[in-house]
């Protein structure tokens, strides 16, 4: 059951790291859009014109949808970690403290201690 809420995190956060790659592609065409309008105004060119105003749009559609998706992705990933984190401590694990350790340490040697007595 961890395993599986695992694998659905991980797959979640990729999908998320895939909507913050076209945001940052749609703001990359956005400012191509700016510029191309620009480039309109003072050369007075027909396409350039057309063409910036299709960026400009398109990259603004495109960053509006990206961010709502991105949003529910984000959702996604929390109730999954609530739901994992639901499941370990259903588990009624023993915790171990550093003094558990560090005994067990001394008592069988360690390169980081010596052993003593």
């Amino acid at each position: 059951m961890v395993a599986d809420l695992e694998a659905e995190i991980d797959d979640l956060r990729d999908s998320a790291e895939r909507c913050r790659k076209i945001d940052m592609g749609a703001k990359a065409a956005m400012g191509v859009g700016v510029a191309m309008l620009l480039v309109s105004f003072f050369w007075f060119s027909a396409s350039s014109l057309v063409i910036g105003i299709a960026a400009v749009l398109g990259s603004v559609a495109l960053v509006g949808s990206n961010r709502g998706t991105l949003g529910e992705i984000i959702t996604g990933i929390r109730l999954a970690e609530a739901r994992r984190a639901e499941v370990i401590d259903s588990l009624e694990l023993e915790t171990s403290g550093p003094r558990t350790i560090g005994a067990a340490m001394r008592s069988h040697g360690s390169i980081y201690e010596p052993k003593r007595g």
